[in-house]
C-alpha cells in the first residue's frame, strides 16, 4: 500500500513493518485521517474507511485479538492491551493482518458479524486468542 514491507493475500493485508497508526477522531462518524486507510480503501474497492477486521499478535506469535472498524492500535491501556501486560507479554508491531470488508460481503453479513465469525473460525481451528471476547460483541 505505501511501498513498505506488506503482502497482499488473497483479500487480505500482512502488514510487516512498524508502522503507526493515527487513531479515529473522538466525533461521529470516528473517522481517521491516516492516509493508510485510504490507501487500503482504495486498493480493495469498499466504501467505507471503518469496512476492515484486523488481527494483533504478541511478540511471542499468539493472537493477541480480532477487531474491527479503523481503531487500529498498539495500546496496553485498552482491555486487549491490559490482558497482553497481564500475562507478560508485548504487542508485535511489525505484524498485524487486515482484511478489507467489501460491499459485496456485507450484502450477507454485517462487519460485525464478519469479525465474530473470523475469531470463532481461529477458535474452532484451535488457535487461541487471549481477548476471546472482543471480537465477539454484536
Amino acid at each position: 500500500m505505501e511501498g513498505k514491507k506488506e503482502d497482499v493475500i488473497g483479500h487480505g493485508i500482512w502488514i510487516k513493518n512498524e508502522y503507526q497508526w493515527k487513531p479515529q477522531s473522538n466525533k461521529p462518524p470516528y473517522l481517521s485521517n491516516d492516509p493508510k486507510y485510504e490507501a487500503i480503501q482504495k486498493y480493495f474497492n469498499f466504501s467505507f474507511q471503518k469496512d476492515i477486521v484486523w488481527i494483533k499478535f504478541t511478540k511471542d506469535g499468539y493472537v493477541g485479538v480480532v477487531c474491527d472498524s479503523s481503531d487500529i492500535n498498539h495500546s496496553y491501556s485498552n482491555t486487549s492491551g491490559k490482558l497482553i501486560r497481564s500475562i507478560n507479554q508485548e504487542w508485535d508491531t511489525k505484524n498485524l493482518f487486515v482484511f478489507p470488508i467489501t460491499g459485496a460481503m456485507t450484502k450477507y453479513k454485517k462487519r460485525k458479524q464478519i469479525e465474530t465469525g473470523i475469531g470463532q473460525y481461529l477458535i474452532s481451528k484451535s488457535v487461541p486468542i487471549i481477548d476471546f471476547y472482543s471480537h465477539n460483541n454484536f
